[in-house]
């Protein structure tokens, strides 16, 4: 299934992102300089952040679109995501973390 993006988010210091691509079924890696945007890239995917426009689909399906205001949950969105800082839950073993 195809995870087809187009999204456009103002941060601070005047940065602009504005990214499209299309990524297959499997592992899709982002890589790029410190500050580029990737992980506001993957939040954004995630919903775990909005887009200021754009849609996002995967397969025939749309994650989220800013015209007509489609903003699949996170639980429903069958994305991964793994934290860049530790996230481990001090009280569980770590099988169940």
């Amino acid at each position: 299934m195809t995870l087809a993006v187009h999204l456009a988010k103002g941060l601070p210091a005047g940065f602009a992102l504005d990214v499209s691509f299309l990524a297959e079924s499997g592992v899709t890696i982002l890589f790029g300089a410190s500050g580029s945007g990737k992980t506001t890239i993957l939040r954004c995917v995630a919903a775990l952040a909005q887009p200021d426009a754009g849609p996002s689909a995967m397969g025939d399906g749309a994650l989220f679109n800013s015209e007509s205001g489609v903003r699949v949950p996170v639980p429903q969105r069958r994305i991964g995501y793994v934290f860049q800082q530790l996230a481990l839950f001090p009280h569980l073993t770590v099988a169940d973390n």
